[in-house]
């Protein structure tokens, strides 16, 4: 059985996603990316590259690969959604003008807020016991609305005003005991 790569935050490092593409996807049978492909906190910034790499790999295009799953993370939804209070640390208007002149509504939609691997439930930032699974879809549709939903907000541990963070904010050092 080939085994499940997961790709964690790339945050515009264009040239080590490159070399894990080249390195590791031909050999494993399935792909998580777990989102957060922007907003650098270096000087290396890549906004456009990761946009049209996105794309590229969510469509049907030349490079679509059915094995790949790519999950929002909290440097995604600020992008995808009009939430001013959603934006975090590295949030820049220049880069959200270049994301959204190359992703539409229909390529965030492919965007998946979390996938299992066997037994495992996976997200970017995990699941709270107290999350709601079932309310995933009426989230995401409220957010394409530009309305908000506690599924997508931050836990007051990371300055938030839900009691926990969501599958792109959980805090794992101040939401669990």
């Amino acid at each position: 059985m080939r085994r499940t790569l997961v790709v964690p935050d790339i945050h515009e490092r264009w040239d080590q996603l490159q070399h894990i593409e080249q390195e590791f996807f031909p050999d494993a049978g399935r792909i998580v990316m777990l989102g957060d492909f922007w907003d650098t906190f270096s000087t290396e910034k890549h906004p456009k590259e990761l946009a049209e790499w996105v794309k590229e790999h969510l469509t049907d295009g030349e490079y679509c690969d059915p094995r790949i799953d790519i999950l929002f993370g909290n440097h995604c939804v600020h992008y995808a959604f009009r939430y001013p209070s959603l934006c975090c640390t590295g949030y820049r208007i220049e880069t959200q003008a270049i994301i959204r002149s190359t992703l539409t509504t229909e390529d965030w939609r492919k965007f998946k807020l979390y996938t299992t691997v066997g037994k495992f439930t996976v997200s970017h930032a995990g699941f709270h016991r107290r999350s709601q699974l079932a309310s995933i879809p009426s989230a995401i549709d409220k957010a394409f609305a530009g309305k908000y939903h506690p599924l997508w907000g931050a836990g007051v541990a990371r300055g938030g005003r839900e009691k926990y963070g969501g599958p792109t904010w959980l805090d794992w050092r101040y939401e669990f005991k």
